[in-house]
This record gives C-alpha cells, sequence and structure tokens, in this order.
C-alpha cells in the first residue's frame, strides 16, 4: 500500500507499507527532516502526525467498521408517529421515513 507523508513545508515524502519488516507486517521507516505536524497518507485516509526530536513510531490497525441498524417500532398512531418522528427530526433530519401499514 502506498503511503504518503506530507511535511509542514510542503515536501511530500512517498513509500511503500511492508518495506522495514523490522515494524512488523506493513511495516516502513520515513526519515523527517524537522519537527511539526504532519498529514499522513494511507488507504484513502489521512491524519495528522506530530512529529518531535527523535523517532515517531506509529501503529495503524485495519478494522471493519461496525454494521448499520434500523430503527422499526410497531404500529402507532398517526399523532404518536408524527410526534416521535418531529423528536427524531430535530437531531437527525431527512433519516426517518413515516411508512402507512394496512
Amino acid at each position: 500500500m502506498t503511503v504518503r507523508l506530507h511535511a509542514p513545508g510542503g515536501q511530500v515524502f512517498t513509500t511503500l507499507s511492508g518495506t522495514d519488516a523490522a515494524y512488523g507486517v506493513g511495516g516502513l521507516e520515513i526519515t523527517t527532516p524537522r519537527m511539526g505536524t504532519y498529514r499522513l497518507h494511507v488507504g484513502g485516509q489521512q491524519f495528522p502526525v506530530q512529529v518531535g526530536d527523535g523517532v515517531t513510531v506509529l501503529t495503524l490497525q485495519h478494522a471493519q467498521a461496525p454494521g448499520q441498524m434500523r430503527l422499526v417500532s410497531s404500529p402507532l398512531d398517526e399523532e404518536s408517529a408524527a410526534e416521535i418522528l418531529a423528536t427524531l427530526e430535530d437531531r437527525f433530519a431527512g433519516l426517518f421515513t413515516p411508512l402507512v401499514v394496512a
């Protein structure tokens, strides 16, 4: 996987994961010229990384996102459903749709 590190001054360092086995599977090493906040770009994500004087070691883990859930209620009268929907819309605008059941 390609890894890019953007330095505070605009310089970009590019390497591949797995180029330094000393850091484990996918390990790599990039020498940074100065201290400061860098931007790490990897796997379509980007993260701020504070680099100090010395060695900065990062460990990234790939994890699955939690599954999505759907809310379903027992049938309600129209007034009760409208009241609940209005409450939810304050915080979750556009995410809920009432469904008329027979």
